[in-house]
């Protein structure tokens, strides 16, 4: 409070139920009934002319003083119920102001001053406390006067309301709450004291609080009591403009804001609000295009009423288009040491993969020349714009190379890296990271955003992951491509994602939301495809092998690293047991490949080990699992009987395998003669025997094609998977191989270690295998089983 000052003041006797709170203008009726009032404000006005000729007389003060309560004392206080010295509710409740005695006046009042006369009517003034520091009650009061205030103003939207707080009043409201500081504390907790629903009773306590601080509080409490009331009421069309009392004088507000009588569109709007606004944009750095459509909407926002449905819309368009990057970004890491420094952080992040290395390693060497090249057309562009050379800067600025990124595609399983690769290229850049999932996306609108016209309209993934990192020129992940919904009725976001991606298209890319271009040139798109430690224990390698031949065999490390997490775990209970026994010393830290079958169980997947030595009727075939990665050896055994000349295929066998079958079988008859199967070149040599192909262990899906897959003219074709299939012989005690000759080219991408442990032979025709097992010129003795081994 400021200091206090004595001064004797002619009283006016407020209406029944009336309390006048400093900073409210209040209009008191002169009926026939009040002669005190006009008789009072006479003798004022003479003897303020008669010894101030010079004072205006709307500065003349006087004391406006409440009837008191009959529940309350004069200071303030609750009554106790039975004191004789108190008078009696019923006998208090007929008091007239005109009639009203020192004892029926509460004992506080305020200093107000008369700012006019109308007709037969006067009215208060305003008078103002001094300053308040409490700024913690200042601002939760702050806070639950705009709550209020929007509840009122949501009240007057409701079809059954038959009156409600009008836009423009709550405008005015809101504006008066904002400019109101720190040190009008105390008046803002009076004004807000009065606008709420609130007893006489809590009326005259707010005036008896002298301090700034208790009306804070008196007032707050006041405020939380009348929004709780309005959100718990489930029919809130009962809250009116009638809920605000009369007292409350709009020219008030109109003053305010700087004119009378109501004022123009624009001053309705939040001052603060427009004005951050407009300094987002002018900080945006946007292109031309978009400038001029943030200024073009900015000027239809300062012109709406927030009540505007639109209001909000054009305010949610302007946000997302001051948080789009427009010329935001990262500088490029591409120095000297820009080859090395990557290499080194993918071979720290993967293993293997070198052909995908090598192909991100070459992508980063381009980019590195582009920028070589560049740096030096802009060192003799600067030359030639220097010396005026207009001709010569045009020719120069050709020779600039835009950087069109490329579109990298990584396919594989889960678990193999595709998402790390990505990272790593990133940190490689110095540029940020995104990932965006397109698995299930079905409605075209998800990549390009949703068209403004319908409601609750948002930007596409792509904008938003632009806002996300906050730059122009991230690194995208789109993972998950191949499960891109198909076209629909919502569109074809397959077709979409053309103008996100074509070099041609995206420097100009459009978001339905946005409808501005964006420039995508400069990002980095990546797509994927799907096709724990402790110091406590130590895994060798031993232990590692065993876990991935017999316990996981996948292409990737998700299963692998739930089985070391496994192991880890056992090894974690160990340990504690031990040590909670006093017994750390039996404890061993060393894995043995003896522990992980007692941890893990039992074997789940089974290794074929090559024969020791040849057995009629059964070859060694090599194959890949279809998941990718992993080789591996099979066994199809053939064996012949009596029969009718029939053919049985069990095991699994895919189609193309037993297609092969039926081919070697025809291959086989045609050259039964030659084979010295028979006497007779005309004899069928199926004709009494049936045979049985038998493929063990054929449940696991695995490639359909197996090396040496002959025609029907005994030429050996070539077959694919390569790589994955002489891997496996390695660790399955293969020592030769037989290869077609167009597959020859293919043991390069083997690596040098397989290579080294076996022998491989390259075949083009039939002949060539016969001659490589001894079998050109087999008798009849030997079993037409072990000339259809060879020829599978």
């Amino acid at each position: 409070m400021g200091p206090v000052k004595t001064a004797n003041l002619p009283i006016i006797p407020l209406a029944k139920g009336t309390v006048l709170l400093p900073g409210i203008i209040l209009r008191i009726p002169v009926s026939g009934q009040r002669t005190d009032i006009p008789a009072l404000l006479s003798g004022v006005y003479s003897r303020a002319a008669s010894t101030t000729p010079s004072q205006r007389l709307d500065n003349v003060h006087i004391a406006c003083i409440p009837l008191n309560s009959p529940f309350l004392t004069q200071d303030g206080q609750k009554m106790i119920t039975g004191d004789e010295r108190t008078p009696r509710p019923k006998e208090r409740l007929d008091i007239k102001p005109s009639n009203a005695t020192k004892d029926d006046l509460f004992g506080y009042g305020v200093a107000a001053k008369i700012s006019g006369v109308e007709g037969t009517t006067g009215r208060s003034g305003e008078c103002i406390y001094g300053r308040c520091c409490h700024r913690g009650s200042f601002s939760h009061l702050k806070q639950l006067s705009r709550e209020l205030l929007t509840l009122l103003r949501l009240s007057s939207l409701l079809p059954r309301t038959s009156a409600g707080l009008s836009p423009v009043l709550a405008r005015r409201l809101e504006v008066f709450i904002a400019k109101k500081d720190i040190s009008d504390a105390g008046v803002l907790a009076d004004f807000m004291a009065n606008v709420v629903e609130a007893s006489l009773e809590e009326k005259l306590l707010v005036l008896a609080a002298l301090s700034t601080k208790d009306r804070l509080e008196k007032a707050i409490a006041l405020l939380q009591r009348q929004v709780g009331t309005i959100k718990n009421n489930v029919r809130i069309t009962t809250v009116t403009t009638s809920n605000i009392p009369a007292n409350i004088d709009i020219e008030q507000f109109n003053k305010v804001n700087g004119h009378r009588n109501g004022g123009s569109q624009d001053d309705e709007q939040e001052p603060d609000e427009m004005e951050e606004l407009k300094k987002k944009i002018d900080s945006a750095k946007m292109t031309p295009e978009a400038a001029k459509a943030a200024d073009r909407e900015l000027k239809r926002l300062k012109k709406m009423s927030p009540a505007q449905a639109e209001y909000q819309v054009c305010r949610n368009y302007l946000e997302n288009l001051v948080e789009i990057p427009w010329s935001e970004m990262t500088e490029d890491q591409l120095g000297i040491d820009t080859l090395s420094r990557a290499r080194k952080q993918l071979d720290d992040d993967h293993y293997g993969l070198e052909k995908v290395k090598k192909r991100l390693l070459e992508y980063l060497a381009v980019l590195k020349l582009k920028q070589t090249i560049n740096d030096d057309v802009n060192t003799q562009l600067a030359k030639a714009e220097e010396e005026n050379a207009s001709a010569k800067v045009e020719i120069l600025k050709k020779k600039r190379t835009i950087d069109k990124s490329p579109i990298l595609l990584l396919v594989g399983p889960p678990g193999v890296g595709k998402t790390s690769l990505a990272k790593s290229i990133a940190t490689a850049l110095g540029r940020k990271f995104h990932r965006i999932s397109l698995g299930g996306v079905r409605d075209e609108a998800e990549i390009r955003g949703h068209r403004r016209t319908y409601v609750a309209a948002m930007p596409g993934l792509i904008v938003n992951g632009l806002k996300k990192v906050g730059v122009a020129n991230p690194v995208f992940l789109l993972d998950e491509i191949d499960k891109v919904g198909t076209s629909n009725f919502h569109g074809d976001p397959s077709a979409a994602m053309l103008e996100v991606l074509d070099p041609e298209q995206n420097h100009t890319f459009t978001d339905h939301y946005i409808n501005i271009p964006i420039d995508l040139s400069k990002t980095i798109s990546l797509f994927a495809q799907m096709g724990s430690g402790m110091d406590r224990s130590s895994l060798n390698q031993d232990v590692v092998s065993k876990i991935i031949e017999s316990y996981t065999r996948e292409s990737g490390v998700r299963n692998l690293e739930r089985e070391i997490g496994s192991v880890c775990r056992a090894k974690a209970v160990e340990y504690a047991e031990a040590k909670d026994s006093g017994q750390i010393e039996k404890y061993k830290s060393k894995l043995s490949v003896e522990d992980i079958e007692e941890i893990l169980g039992i074997e789940k997947f089974d290794e074929e080990i090559a024969e020791k030595t040849s057995r009629p009727g059964i070859v060694t075939g090599l194959v890949a699992y279809s998941s990718g990665g992993n080789g591996s050896i099979l066994f199809i055994e053939v064996a012949d009987m009596p029969g009718s000349g029939s053919v049985q295929l069990t095991g699994k066998l895919g189609d193309v395998l037993k297609e092969s079958v039926e081919v070697a079988l025809s291959w086989v008859k045609a050259h039964a003669y030659e084979l010295g199967l028979t006497h007779d070149p005309s004899e069928n040599i199926m004709k009494k025997r049936s045979i049985h192909v038998h493929c063990p262990s054929g449940a696991i899906q695995r490639m359909a094609h197996l090396p040496g897959e002959i025609s029907l003219r005994g030429r050996v074709t070539a077959v694919g998977g390569i790589k994955e299939k002489l891997i496996g012989p390695f660790v399955r005690g293969v020592k030769t191989v037989l290869l077609p000759a167009h597959n020859r080219k293919d043991i390069k991408d083997v690596p040098k270690k397989s290579r080294m442990a076996w022998r491989s032979f390259t075949l083009d025709t039939y002949g060539k295998q016969c001659d490589t097992f001894g079998l050109k010129h087999i008798g009849r003795a030997r079993r037409i089983s072990q000339v259809l081994k060879v020829v599978l």
